[in-house]
C-alpha cells in the first residue's frame, strides 16, 4: 500500500518485516520523542466533526477506522497504519466493524505553543 494524503492528512502504512505491534509503533513513537496514549472505539462507534490545535499522530494497533477529512474526502486505516494529522484539519471519523485499538501522540508546531 502506498501512502495517502488528502487535506493535508497522511496515511503511512505499515512498512516493517513483522507485523506492526504494539511495542514496535511505541517504539516508533519514542524515536519521534512523542509519548502516545492507547484508546479504543467499539465497531461503529462515530466521532463529530472536530480540529484539534496540534499535530496528531496515531497508529491502529488493532481493527479499522475511518477519518473523514474536510473538504477532500476519506482515509481508511488498518492494524499498523499511521496517521498524520495536522493541526486544525476538520475530520470526523467512524470505527470499523471489529472495533479499533490506537496509540495516538501529540506534536505542537511553534505557533501553536507560542499561542500564535
Amino acid at each position: 500500500m502506498a501512502q495517502v494524503q488528502r487535506s493535508g492528512a497522511t496515511r503511512t502504512p505499515w512498512d516493517g518485516t513483522h507485523p506492526a505491534s504494539e511495542e514496535a509503533i511505541l517504539s516508533r513513537f519514542a524515536a519521534e520523542g512523542l509519548r502516545p496514549y492507547r484508546w479504543s472505539n467499539g465497531p461503529g462507534d462515530r466521532y463529530a466533526v472536530h480540529s484539534h490545535p496540534y499535530h496528531k499522530v496515531i497508529y491502529v494497533v488493532e481493527g479499522s477506522i475511518r477519518f473523514d477529512l474536510r473538504p477532500s474526502g476519506s482515509i481508511e486505516l488498518h492494524a499498523g497504519d499511521r496517521l498524520d494529522l495536522p493541526a486544525g484539519v476538520e475530520h470526523s471519523a467512524v470505527v470499523g466493524p471489529e472495533g479499533v485499538v490506537c496509540l495516538e501522540g501529540h506534536r505542537w508546531d511553534e505557533r501553536a505553543r507560542d499561542g500564535a
